[in-house]
């Protein structure tokens, strides 16, 4: 769809996600206003003022580890135009704090591979040949 030169994505947000439909009479109500309370690498703080149920919509990387919140409340975060965040908010004033809290998985993995790296070092070390003992002469026998 955003392909489409018909599609003015200026004026529509194109959600992957199922979400309810605004009700037909605020379709074309005026889109409100939004502001930034506070903007950190892993936390944003808007105050979004809506006419109507709509999708506030961020444009930043959408990315599964971040949550959102609405008045307090946790909310779906919303991929829309393929590839930013947004979320649904009611009519009237809110606050939507959108959080970053990365998974562990990649840090599981990294001490994964740390630790078998260290279980084939050691057991190269085991494993490898020993240096041959330097041999003592041949014993000879005393003369008589």
């Amino acid at each position: 769809m955003l392909g489409n030169p018909s599609v003015d994505v200026h004026k529509i947000v194109i959600v992957s996600d199922p979400v309810p439909p605004p009700p037909p009479d605020n379709t074309n109500a005026p889109p409100g206003l939004v502001e930034f309370v506070s903007y950190a690498p892993k936390r944003i703080e808007l105050r979004a003022s809506a006419t109507a149920p709509s999708i506030l919509l961020l444009n930043d990387q959408f990315d599964r580890d971040w949550s959102v919140t609405v008045n307090g409340q946790p909310a779906q975060l919303l991929r829309c135009n393929y590839l930013m965040r947004g979320v649904q908010v009611p009519k009237g004033t809110s606050t939507v704090v959108f959080h970053f809290q990365p998974s562990l998985a990649g840090m599981k993995i990294t001490l994964a591979g740390f630790g078998v790296g260290v279980l084939l070092c050691g057991l190269l070390a085991l494993s490898r040949p020993r240096a041959p003992e330097a041999s003592a002469p041949p014993a000879t026998e005393p003369k008589k």
